[in-house]
């Protein structure tokens, strides 16, 4: 794409069921990515959408998006239900005063386990 990455989500997040057995190589990583200037996001709001739920549930899901100060929203782009849901989460995020933005170097990051209220 001629870009360069800057941000990284770990699969299942940072605190991954392999990477709690891996102490050592989470380390590694992080020093890695440190290394080259890129840095980690997780998310402290779900849709749910990884496993069988439904728009009606995303929709409940995502509302506990009102006990974070910066919510970060994991939802995937290969649920039928998500595309469902999403335009109904949108409006209701807007409606509770939140607004939308991209992540930047600005943006304080979301780690799994620390910063979890941001």
């Amino acid at each position: 794409t001629g870009v360069t990455p800057k941000y990284y989500r770990f699969p299942g997040g940072s605190n991954n069921t392999y990477l709690k057995k891996n102490p050592a190589v989470k380390l590694q990583i992080l020093q890695y990515l440190d290394s080259i200037g890129i840095e980690y996001f997780d998310w402290n709001v779900v849709t749910g959408d990884g496993g069988n739920v439904n728009a009606s549930q995303e929709i409940e899901n995502s509302a506990t998006v009102l006990n974070r100060h910066h919510p970060v929203l994991l939802a995937h782009d290969t649920k039928a239900a998500t595309a469902e849901a999403l335009p109904y989460i949108l409006a209701n995020y807007a409606s509770w005063g939140y607004s939308f933005a991209r992540i930047t170097d600005a943006t304080a990051p979301i780690h799994q386990g620390s910063a979890w209220d941001y």
